[in-house]
């Protein structure tokens, strides 16, 4: 794939800024109390998963913003739609745990939201003007 020249439709930016925002802060979260653990192999267990949920978020939203991928467009929609379903699926069956829950879960929600966002007419007209879409075409 090549990089994608020009300027971007602006949901297009958002969404991947805001995705990589989330990410940004959840690895920080993460990170906080994976580096104060006093057991090496936890620790360094910890800083793995902390870095793997960063980049299973980052890395669909770089494709998205920087190779206008149609396929990581469709991934990031099917695992919003499968994690908004995990979620209220779980809210229904077990309820909120904790005072807070409540709260995350709406932001999760909002959050998956944003994949609103790429289908957008402008973000639209951008990704079908990426290109062939057969995967034997040759530039």
């Amino acid at each position: 794939m090549k990089l994608r020249r020009g300027p971007r439709p602006w949901p297009v930016t958002v969404f991947a800024g805001v995705l990589l925002a989330a990410a940004s802060w959840n690895l920080g979260a993460d990170l906080k109390p994976a580096l104060a653990h006093p057991v090496e192999a936890e620790r360094i267990a910890m800083v793995s998963a902390a870095s793997a949920r960063f980049c299973i978020l980052a890395i669909p939203a770089a494709a998205i913003w920087l190779l206008g991928s149609r396929v990581a467009r469709w991934f990031v929609t099917l695992a919003a739609v499968g994690f908004a379903a995990y979620k209220i699926a779980g809210t229904i069956r077990f309820g909120l745990a904790d005072g807070d829950g409540t709260g995350r879960l709406l932001a999760g929600l909002a959050l998956n939201g944003l994949t609103v966002l790429l289908f957008t007419p402008s973000a639209s007209r951008w990704f079908a003007a990426g290109g062939p879409r057969d995967a034997l075409a040759r530039d």
